[in-house]
């Protein structure tokens, strides 16, 4: 499959993107990942990431105990 783009929703923005980058790689190889900002000056918990898949995504995912889309 493609490199994509994917944002990963509803996680708190204290979140390592360590935790994020190691629940996506059971799913392919994650090049980048950074966070998603609000009006060009607030981090949000909304992570936007770069990945080479190897397998779709499902929907719902829990990283790090919490419930992300």
């Amino acid at each position: 499959m493609p490199i994509t783009g994917v944002i990963v929703q509803e996680l708190p923005y204290h979140m390592p993107d360590g935790l994020v980058r190691a629940a996506l790689s059971a799913f392919g190889e994650v090049k980048f990942v950074s966070f998603r900002w609000a009006l060009q000056r607030f981090r949000t918990g909304d992570r936007i990431v770069t990945i080479n898949l190897r397998q779709s995504i499902p929907r719902h995912i829990v990283i790090g105990g919490y419930n992300a889309t």
